[in-house]
């Protein structure tokens, strides 16, 4: 079982890295005129405010309503 939670939590951090290098090929072909100090600062600002499965990271930590 420790094996198995280790390589999901590999997967895991192999598609975040993906993602992040995609993202920064997005940035690269639709601001070919900006800085890599200004896409650097793109790329945080989508880090930061990319919402975890549609839910935005504010809400993340909140306690669940008990059901009425």
């Amino acid at each position: 079982n420790s094996d198995r939670m280790k390589r999901n939590l590999q997967i895991t951090f192999d598609l975040h890295e993906a993602g992040v290098s995609m993202m920064k090929q997005n940035l690269l072909r639709r601001h070919p005129d900006a800085t890599e100090a200004e896409r650097s600062e793109m790329l945080r600002a989508w880090l930061q405010d990319t919402p975890l499965l549609g839910v935005p990271f504010e809400e993340l930590d909140k306690p669940e309503m008990a059901p009425e």
